[in-house]
């Protein structure tokens, strides 16, 4: 089993390089050419894009990864897989007209409606995306290659042709074009290697009730820093938004450094936990945490001149204040799929992300309601969001995970 998780845990140290360094570096080339006000147009369509797209998953990746990885069954595997992607593609059809309506009726995404539009055809090449069939058969060789590639070239495509914000929309076609390329063909390799046929594709809308906890589960997890740049874009001038949304960005790709490990043990943990093995992970995880927080505190000011060309007062202190969540963020997963989920403790690990997307809706309408003039201090104060839910999420985990732990370390 050791063997298995740390070979896949670097196949997922790639894949964690290209999912959130590289979209950062992306960033940080954009910021400096099209300045953070014009970029602001990115960071609101990249966490629109997110919602949308977690509703397409629907919680997917953490049920079916669980039900492949639990059965050696070719058959029962070509069902899952079948259904899975069949439902994906009803719930974008469904989803769709919303999310047209959506951008259409808010009057401050009137001068980005092109940019916005086109997020359609990103979300439906997300319909194709199989990362839980690789999760769940705990082979990431495949999909690892295609991603990097994937990447690599969006990558290549956005630093050579955007020159301003003239050429923008590039950003947009690299994005549809690479996402495209990489899921048809993942999504044909498996066609074709497990010989699935069309039968094996159907509609299987029962599943769709069972799942839903794991959708709201997604939505609560993910939205509770994405809605901070939506909400912020509503609030504040653009420029703050790209200020926010990019001390976000890097606190949250410190924060998912041990998230590999996390994805590589969930289904060996799944079959048959351990508690010694489970609870190194943690305090190493712990450890790694303390090191990155440590770390940025060090850099902020190389950070910001890096990012924005200069130095940026407000920009720091919000990526000071974010900071402080990467300890609580990597305790709260840790606690998450690995321990809980894999111990089919499913309704704790729900709730806890539903206490957390709540906590950050009611942070934010309190701020909305007070109301102040001053946008600087709007800011911070959406700013400490992150780390205040990060907080409760992770005490909630904790308090009711604790009677496992005690039980585990009686075995």
């Amino acid at each position: 089993m050791n063997n298995k998780i740390l070979s896949n845990s670097v196949l997922l140290y790639y894949q964690q390089i290209v999912n959130y360094l590289v979209p950062v570096l992306i960033t940080l080339v954009l910021t400096r050419k099209l300045g953070a006000e014009n970029f602001s147009v990115i960071a609101i369509s990249q966490s629109l894009t997110t919602y949308f797209i977690i509703l397409v998953e629907y919680g997917f990746n953490f049920r079916a990864t669980r039900e492949i990885a639990n059965t050696g069954d070719h058959l029962v595997i070509n069902k899952i897989f079948g259904k899975v992607i069949s439902l994906k593609l009803f719930l974008f059809i469904v989803i769709t007209p919303f999310y047209l309506l959506l951008i259409e009726s808010i009057e401050t995404y009137e001068t980005m409606l092109s940019f916005l539009r086109l997020n359609v055809l990103v979300i439906l090449a997300n319909v194709l995306n199989p990362y839980f069939y690789f999760q769940g058969i705990e082979n990431f060789k495949n999909y690892t290659i295609g991603l990097i590639l994937q990447k690599s070239i969006h990558f290549t495509l956005v630093i050579t042709l955007i020159r301003d914000v003239n050429s923008i929309l590039f950003f947009q076609y690299s994005l549809i074009f690479t996402s495209f390329l990489l899921n048809i063909f993942l999504f044909i390799q498996i066609v074709q290697h497990n010989k699935l046929n069309l039968k094996d594709f159907k509609l299987h809308l029962n599943y769709l009730k069972d799942n839903f906890s794991y959708l709201l589960s997604r939505i609560s997890s993910l939205g509770t820093s994405n809605i901070l740049t939506i909400i912020s874009s509503l609030i504040l001038p653009l420029k703050y938004v790209s200020l926010l949304y990019l001390a976000e960005k890097i606190v949250v790709t410190a924060s998912k450094f041990m998230l590999p490990v996390q994805e590589a043990i969930f289904p060996a943990m799944s079959k048959k936990f351990n508690w010694l093995f489970y609870r190194k992970i943690f305090i190493f995880s712990l450890v790694i945490s303390l090191i990155g927080l440590i770390s940025l505190i060090l850099i902020r000011h190389n950070i910001s001149y890096l990012f924005l060309k200069n130095y940026d007062e407000l920009f720091v202190q919000s990526l000071m204040v974010m900071s402080i969540s990467i300890p609580f963020s990597t305790m709260y997963m840790m606690m998450g799929s690995p321990l809980l989920l894999a111990n089919n403790e499913d309704r704790i690990f729900n709730q806890s992300s539903y206490v957390g997307f709540i906590s950050t809706l009611i942070f934010i309408g309190l701020i909305v309601i007070i109301g102040n003039e001053s946008h600087s201090l709007n800011f911070i104060l959406l700013s400490f969001c992150l780390p205040l839910v990060k907080l409760i999420q992770m005490l909630y985990r904790y308090f009711y995970a604790r009677k496992f732990i005690r039980e585990w370390r009686n075995i």
